[in-house]
């Protein structure tokens, strides 16, 4: 019974994980993004 609730516990903790990291992903490609539109948008200026 416990060994399940354990496994269950982990098997909820990589989701969180895998979610979390997935966000971070996403997160840093919209950085890259920003960063790689700011860059152009600069040099179009100047």
């Amino acid at each position: 019974m416990l060994y399940t609730v354990s496994l269950h516990w982990l098997t909820g903790e990589l989701m969180l994980y895998t979610v979390s990291l997935h966000w971070l992903t996403g997160e840093l490609m919209v950085c890259t993004v920003s960063l790689h539109w700011l860059t152009v948008h600069l040099n179009t200026l100047s």
